[in-house]
């Protein structure tokens, strides 16, 4: 019965954040041969230290080091504000979901992320909903919540450089 509601709720997330507005951390849209780098303190968890890298208008290696959020993937833009992201989480897991943004106004940025994890034999949810501030074209602050497994959700506040 947990992974029906543990895949009942992931579809319902896609189809709620694909076709209306939401809330994000990590951006949809992708730079050719430009990026982000962003370090966010996680509540209790420590530091998260996160990256990505846009290798043709559509395709971008994404990744990020730092307590049980640690993983490497790739995020294929579907629209400029929803992307579809998948690869390698912790180990011999493996995550596939999406992440979407919009604007809140010329300086804030709201952003949603959310993946469904799994080894092959259990699955779990992870998401993540924040706000981005722009300070300035290449520096941004965030903040929002990320949680792993339904557990009760950690606060995250960093930044982050684009290039």
């Amino acid at each position: 019965m947990k992974k029906k509601g543990l895949i009942f709720t992931v579809l319902f997330l896609v189809l709620v954040f694909s076709s209306t507005s939401v809330l994000a951390l990590q951006l949809p849209w992708v730079s050719t041969h430009g990026g982000e780098v962003s370090l966010m303190v996680v509540g209790d968890r420590g530091v998260v230290l996160g990256g990505e890298y846009g290798v043709t208008q559509n395709l971008a290696f994404s990744g990020r080091i730092g307590g049980p959020y640690s993983r490497f993937g790739v995020k294929v833009q579907a629209r400029p504000s929803l992307s579809v992201i998948g690869g390698v989480s912790r180990g011999q897991k493996f995550y596939l979901g999406f992440n979407a943004a919009r604007s809140l106004n010329d300086d804030f940025l709201g952003i949603a992320e959310a993946a469904l994890v799994t080894d092959g034999s259990s699955f779990s949810l992870e998401y993540q909903v924040g706000v981005r501030y722009t300070v300035n074209p290449n520096w941004d602050l965030r903040g929002g919540v990320i949680s792993r497994d339904l557990d009760f959700p950690r606060l995250q506040v960093g930044g982050a450089y684009r290039f």
